[in-house]
């Protein structure tokens, strides 16, 4: 069963609830994290806040409602009763034993107010990500990434195996559905949950179900053609109105935000959080733009999940100049552009080095990197160097 695949989130995990009273796993919708601790916990409370009937007794009574889970406890979905954080902030207040509640959410706990002032210095979170390639494959987990690679190194994952995780994305149900059509059922039911549930639960009587969804269709526009989604691509909008739902999509971990380098001059962009959900926003993946942001997302998540299980945050940024066009990030100060094509007419990657020789320049690097779908790395003397998509995976 896919879902039973271990995590490598995993070892963070354990370090966290031998230290925490409260330990929290936040991330997208279905993308594991209940099954992630009843795989590594075994809890002798298991709640759901997704049923009424339990929902609505929290509500009545928090401290009531705690005081009848016998520790350890598994509260999923904690963020729709916001009133159990002061009780439990109570609880552990008198007990600080380790590991006693082990909270999800599918809303960012940062977002709360409630939330980060009652549980500051009482609660370890991290956050879930999709499926990795390694994760996938069950794997070890890859060591933390860096751009110190030898020539010739062939990555331990297949170009073939990195395609196919492109198109599927890193959900733990659809990634292993043979079936297109019961992918695309699957990212339609996920999708109408989580913006006509969790989106206007979270945005209140602000929330518009056709401008969100109108939002998103533009934002698979502009994935079809290779670009990143600014609010240069959703124009027609109040910039305040636009904000509230662009932040609100982060919240609930639909899109996240990446922002341009300090020496650039980009707007910030949106991104989906899963690749297979870009593809389902997409609709049509034929064509070079399509298969540069479905490679860009996936060789994102795998290095913002490995990141996460080590503990050591991620705080990605990409390059944009004037004139010139994106670099998708800056890694190790070094920039990196991702190419979806393994050569050109136009020379060796044509245009794309044209971009990343400008972002060298400009933030005094004498190194850049284009990943590309080759099977093994081409470090160069100086300037570029070419690498391969899978190459952190």
């Amino acid at each position: 069963m896919p879902h039973f695949r271990p995590r490598h989130l995993q070892t963070r995990l354990q370090k966290l609830s031998t230290f925490w009273p409260i330990v929290g796993v936040t991330g997208m919708r279905q993308v594991g994290k209940t099954t992630l601790l009843e795989k590594q916990i075994r809890f002798h409370s298991v709640a759901s806040l997704d049923h009424d009937s339990t929902r609505s007794d929290a509500e009545n009574s928090a401290v009531s409602f705690l005081s009848k889970l016998e520790t350890p406890a598994l509260i999923d979905e904690i963020q729709k009763v916001p009133k159990l954080f002061d009780a439990l902030k109570y609880l552990v207040h008198k007990n600080k034993k380790p590991g006693q509640y082990f909270v999800t959410g599918s809303v960012s706990f940062s977002e709360g107010a409630d939330i980060r002032e009652s549980l500051t210095g009482r609660i370890g979170t991290c956050q879930l990500f999709p499926l990795t390639l390694s994760e996938a494959l069950e794997m070890p987990p890859p060591d933390k990434p860096t751009i110190e690679i030898k020539n010739g190194m062939k990555p331990r994952v297949s170009l073939e195996d990195f395609s196919r995780a492109m198109i599927r994305g890193g959900m733990p149900v659809p990634m292993f559905l043979r079936d297109p059509s019961q992918v695309e059922t699957f990212f339609e039911g996920w999708l109408n949950t989580s913006v006509l549930r969790d989106l206007s639960r979270f945005m209140g009587k602000k929330f518009e179900a056709d401008f969100a969804f109108a939002l998103l269709e533009k934002i698979g526009r502009a994935l079809r053609e290779g670009e990143l989604p600014t609010s240069a691509h959703f124009g027609g909008s109040s910039s305040r109105k636009l904000n509230n739902y662009l932040t609100a999509f982060e919240s609930i971990f639909l899109m996240r935000r990446i922002r341009c380098h300090e020496l650039g001059t980009g707007k910030d962009a949106w991104l989906p959080t899963d690749s297979g959900f870009a593809n389902y926003l997409m609709k049509d993946t034929r064509g070079e733009g399509a298969t540069l942001s479905l490679a860009r997302l996936t060789v994102l998540n795998e290095l913002f999940s490995v990141h996460e299980s080590i503990g050591k945050p991620f705080f990605l940024r990409y390059f944009k100049s004037a004139k010139g066009t994106p670099v998708d990030f800056i890694f190790e100060d070094t920039p990196v552009r991702i190419v979806p094509l393994a050569d050109t007419s136009r020379g060796p990657w044509g245009h794309y080095e044209k971009s990343v020789l400008g972002a060298m320049k400009t933030l005094k690097s004498n190194r850049g990197i284009l990943l590309a779908p080759v099977d093994r790395a081409h470090i160069q003397k100086a300037g570029i160097s070419i690498l391969p998509w899978m190459v952190w995976s």
